[in-house]
């Protein structure tokens, strides 16, 4: 089970999951320009919430997708780990394992930039944090896995071909 690489991935995969869930860094933040002091923080951009500020009282909006999807990647990259005895059923879990870790980096990027769209004047600068990286390194970690598994599905199968 460990000796395969593509457990290694899984599991990188599920620590990274663990790591949003439960640390839960800003990934993209609005200020106004010229101002670097904490009134000037128009909104702040987490993976499962984001705080706006602009009327002076904190308004928070969860991101009940984003937790769904970030929830399915880290369980379902655990639980992959140990199908490895079924390795047809394991591709098809990782398979859907890309498509959620791929729709969760999307669906950050597009909010931020709608959210960037929205304060097109020059009065608001905006950043994207380098915490951006984590989900678009789980959305390659399973495409890592997921050749890994191939690779060992192909290889099982020509040895078959040559007993």
């Amino acid at each position: 089970m460990i000796q395969r690489i593509q457990s290694l991935y899984l599991f990188l995969i599920f620590a990274i999951a663990l790591l949003l869930m439960f640390s839960n860094p800003i990934y993209a933040e609005f200020r106004m320009k010229h101002g670097f002091n904490p009134e000037s923080v128009l909104m702040q951009y987490w993976s499962q919430f984001s705080i706006s500020t602009e009327s002076r009282i904190p308004v928070y909006s969860y991101k009940l997708l984003n937790m769904i999807l970030l929830v399915l990647v880290g369980l379902g990259s655990l639980v992959n780990v140990f199908l490895y005895g079924n390795r047809k059923l394991q591709l098809k879990f990782v398979g859907i394992l890309v498509l959620c870790a791929f729709v969760f980096f999307a669906i950050l990027l597009v909010d931020y930039f709608m959210t960037k769209n929205q304060f097109e004047n020059n009065s608001v600068s905006t950043t994207l944090g380098y915490q951006i990286v984590w989900p678009l390194l789980m959305f390659v970690f399973s495409i890592l896995a997921y050749f890994g598994i191939r690779h060992d599905e192909r290889l099982v199968q020509s040895m078959d071909r040559i007993r």
